[in-house]
């Protein structure tokens, strides 16, 4: 949202939008993409899956204001800062899931104390 917001603005002289990544490092999440069981199209929501996975469409996907899954292809949208140049970390999904409960509770205490 904050990029569209950019580009949306860019010829607006009174507003200032600009986003930066932290230092010490960025989460890059996975995405992901499903089908429900028993879905009622169950063939067209495969073919689905498979084209949201191809080049064609990741390379589409690079153009816009969000990241591919396939990190590998270049960001084509200029707004967009690269990959490469952002300090990427990669968040250890275990472990968040093994203490995501204890994080919840401290965060509703530290909110409504």
């Amino acid at each position: 949202p904050v990029v569209q917001a950019m580009i949306d603005n860019r010829e607006n002289p009174d507003v200032e939008i600009s986003m930066c990544y932290p230092e010490e490092g960025a989460v890059w999440l996975p995405a992901a993409a499903a089908i429900v069981k028993g879905a009622p199209n169950e063939e067209n929501a495969k073919l689905f899956l498979d084209y949201l996975q191809s080049d064609e469409c990741q390379i589409i996907i690079s153009q816009l204001t969000v990241r591919p899954a396939n990190t590998s292809l270049k960001q084509e949208n200029e707004a967009m800062k690269p990959m490469d140049e952002i300090n990427v970390v990669y968040e250890d999904i275990k472990y968040v899931a093994e203490h995501k409960n204890e994080w919840q509770d401290r965060w509703t205490e530290m909110m409504t104390n």
